[in-house]
């Protein structure tokens, strides 16, 4: 679970629920568009209207954090943000809980530090970090800049991510920057999912391709979306019961072809070195599917020279091709860390299957 920054001081009031019959106001300024997945530039303009305005963000479905410098003194400051973050959250109506909070930092200066950080930590090959690639953000959650690593991403270094953490630390303070007003962790998949702050709290299944959704909130299963484009899209997932099984997924949709020729061309297009072996057929609900077994390629004598990672950061077993009907779902065992525990080709299969229930298809 991600921890609340240090600088983020108690709670200024109770939990605010949305009246039933609010009172007559003024239009409000910076219009949310409850559709939108980014809304720093509509945060940005609520730090032009709103004295001491220190950010907000969804910490689950209809319930938000929000931040004031000094929320005790303003009333009208907080019923502009109220009414706004209301406006923002049409969809959970009598639902929806506002908790504004004592904030350490206006929206303006994190959203500045954050971009500044982010050119410093992924700037071009001259400045940057080593394994800056392994980084997520920045974010502007609970009132800091927030960078995440993802520990079970294939872009993590060899050396893990708190390495790569204190070398970001490192080079943030060089450059002046107050620490304080920074977050790093190694684990954005928590129960405040990274997808509440990228595509909003109107619903937990996210449309990637109409009418194929990824879901968010399956009770096993931990999701984060890498990457997105318009042909198909990127996220790792893991099992919340099993800590050691996790997955990359990618979907897409402009191949229309059959699940064999798929599989054939993307293990051919990859050249990982591996080849495909003992194909299973079986429906996973109302999908078909092809699971195999991932073996070397006889030709590949060392993952060093197929150009992938070590043995130790990267053996995988497993590679199961799913037909949505709207894009072919691919999921294969992640890299593990050094010194994870092995697991079976049995749970793998398994956890592959539960994972794959993200996807849902909306009729």
């Amino acid at each position: 679970m991600i921890l609340l920054g240090t600088g983020s001081t108690g709670l200024a009031q109770q939990p605010h629920n949305r009246p039933s019959e609010p009172a007559v106001s003024a239009p409000l300024p910076c219009l949310p568009d409850p559709n939108a997945g980014e809304d720093s530039d509509q945060q940005a303009c609520l730090s032009e209207h709103i004295a001491g305005f220190g950010g907000y963000n969804y910490l689950g479905p209809c319930e938000v954090a929000a931040y004031l410098l000094d929320p005790e003194t303003s009333a009208e400051a907080r019923d502009l943000l109220t009414r706004y973050i209301e406006a923002a959250s049409q969809d959970c109506g009598e639902r929806l809980s506002i908790d504004i909070r004592h904030g350490a930092y206006n929206y303006v200066d994190l959203h500045r530090w954050g971009s500044q950080a982010g050119e410093l930590l992924t700037g071009d090959a001259d400045s940057m970090i080593e394994n800056a690639d392994a980084f997520m953000g920045p974010f502007i959650l609970d009132n800091r800049v927030t960078f995440f690593v993802d520990p079970e991403s294939f872009m993590t270094p060899a050396t893990g991510p708190d390495a790569a953490i204190a070398a970001a630390k490192q080079a943030l303070l060089a450059h002046g920057f107050d620490l304080e007003a920074f977050r790093f962790t190694s684990d954005p998949f928590s129960i405040r999912s990274l997808a509440w702050n990228f595509f909003g709290v109107s619903d937990p299944c996210v449309s990637v391709k109409p009418p194929l959704s990824v879901c968010t909130n399956i009770p096993d299963v931990q999701v984060s979306f890498v990457d997105a484009s318009p042909t198909g899209v990127l996220g790792t997932a893991r099992l919340r019961s099993g800590p050691g099984l996790s997955y990359i997924f990618i979907i897409s949709w402009d191949a229309p072809v059959s699940l064999e020729e798929y599989a054939a061309d993307f293990i051919s297009e990859e050249d990982a070195g591996y080849a495909l072996a003992n194909p299973h057929r079986f429906a996973l609900g109302e999908f078909p599917a092809i699971r195999f077994d991932l073996t070397p390629a006889r030709e590949a004598e060392s993952p060093v020279e197929q150009g992938e990672p070590g043995p130790e950061l990267f053996t995988p077993k497993m590679i199961l091709f799913i037909d949505t009907g709207a894009g072919i779902a691919t999921f294969s065992d992640a890299p593990r860390m050094p010194g994870s525990p092995e697991a079976t080709l049995e749970e793998i299969y398994s956890g592959a299957e539960s994972v794959a229930r993200i996807l849902r298809i909306q009729h």
